[in-house]
């Protein structure tokens, strides 16, 4: 193992560690010019930008040529939109501008790692386990204290700790379950399995359905796994015995948790909700079902507005894109489905341009060989929940915070584990 090596493992390791650290340091600071979880990530991901130029430039002229191109379009779109929308507020534009540099920079640095030597998977697992501790003893500190923000603005159901966004945590814990849980039935560690209750006590509490639902997916989907892989015989298997004894816990608490609850927002009284639901907008009006109107809110009428001014615009926006929420006349705002926002903020050849790495990775990911297919299979159903889960609800690859997990998550797929499984 060369020093250089060594070194890059310690770098991993400590960006792994920070990131709840700033998560919760955030709302501390929220009242400043520029937060500290901004601040530190605007830093990395300068540093990290001309590493991976230079990185690229000397190893690989084809992925230099395309992450070089990636900018450039997302350049291209500022200067186009700067120039011709009628309102065009700098500062939001410009952020979000900062956001998708820092899921480029974020994606094209895993990118980079995979062209060198296979990592060993025993330290990301550590660093999970740690940032995990950190994140669920932060959030019930918070809840036992009586500090926590509300998850809902105008409901008081679910809690996100000291976190500032509760979507954003939902989507963090998630991917931290399942990372843990791949490990979980190798290992007597304590840490691990201390990690593992604070994770998942805490799905429930936060109240969002995409926590909950998408913490159901990944126990049950893990529990169906482990029954499978022993053949029912688990009590041949002390540490699946006892993961299956913490999943009837959890279902058996549920309905003392805000997850069951009926407090949370929801304006539609139950005769309503079997009826089809209209919702105008500027042109028109769509008929939706209650449950579909439910799960998206008020996501239909931004895409349907959007997308009639992606329509309307000229060929060079259509190709580079509207930039951040159309053309919007007061306040912007975007749809929050992170594929459609993708697509109509930078048009047909940015959206390519940006997807770009991300197929890159899960193509190196995929035919990545793995000692551990069990592992594998399970962070890879992390990962298109993930992907379900940007598409729906958004709050993926434009959050910051939520990239540098899934970050993660790409480490532990591309990593090399330390067990057979």
């Amino acid at each position: 193992m060369t020093l250089q090596f060594i070194k890059q493992n310690k770098i991993l390791f400590f960006l792994i560690i920070i990131q709840p650290i700033l998560d919760l340091l955030t709302p501390l600071t929220m009242d400043l010019p520029l937060s500290i979880g901004a601040l530190f990530r605007t830093i990395l991901m300068l540093g990290l930008f001309f590493y991976i130029a230079n990185t690229f430039f000397k190893n690989n002229k084809t992925y230099f040529i395309a992450y070089a191109g990636s900018f450039l379009a997302v350049a291209i779109m500022f200067v186009i939109n700067f120039t011709s929308k009628a309102n065009f507020v700098f500062v939001t534009e410009f952020n979000f501008l900062l956001k998708v540099s820092y899921f480029l920079v974020i994606t094209y640095f895993i990118l980079s790692l995979f062209q060198k030597k296979p990592w060993g998977n025993k330290l990301i697992i550590k660093a999970t386990m740690i940032a995990s501790c950190l994140i669920g003893f932060s959030f019930w500190l918070a809840i036992f204290t009586e500090t926590s923000i509300s998850s809902y603005v105008n409901a008081n159901s679910g809690y996100s700790g000291w976190f500032f966004a509760a979507n954003e945590l939902s989507i963090i814990v998630l991917i931290l379950l399942g990372i843990i849980v791949s490990t979980l039935t190798f290992t007597n560690d304590l840490l691990a399995w201390l990690s593992f209750l604070l994770i998942i006590s805490m799905i429930p509490m936060i109240g969002t359905k995409t926590a909950f639902l998408g913490g159901l997916i990944i126990v049950l989907g893990h529990t169906v796994l482990l029954l499978w892989k022993t053949r029912m015989r688990i009590w041949k298997h002390p540490s699946v015995t006892a993961y299956l004894l913490v999943i009837v816990l959890f279902f058996t608490l549920l309905p003392f948790t805000p997850a069951t609850s009926d407090s949370r927002p929801n304006s539609m009284q139950p005769q309503e909700q079997r009826q089809p639901v209209v919702i105008p907008t500027d042109t028109s009006a769509i008929y939706m079902h209650p449950k579909v109107v439910h799960v998206l809110s008020s996501r239909p009428i931004y895409l349907e507005s959007i997308k009639t001014d992606f329509q309307g615009a000229e060929l060079s926006r259509q190709l580079f894109g509207l930039g951040y929420a159309g053309d919007y006349e007061k306040q912007p705002k975007i749809i929050e489905m992170d594929f459609f926002d993708l697509f109509f903020s930078f048009g047909y050849i940015g959206s390519v341009l940006l997807l770009l790495p991300v197929f890159m990775i899960i193509w190196h990911t995929v035919k990545r060989p793995s000692n551990s297919m069990t592992a594998k299979g399970n962070l890879l159903l992390i990962l298109l929940l993930c992907g379900g889960i940007s598409f729906l609800a958004g709050h993926v690859l434009f959050a910051p915070s939520v990239m540098s997990y899934i970050a993660l998550l790409f480490l532990a797929l591309g990593g090399v584990y330390e067990f057979e499984g």
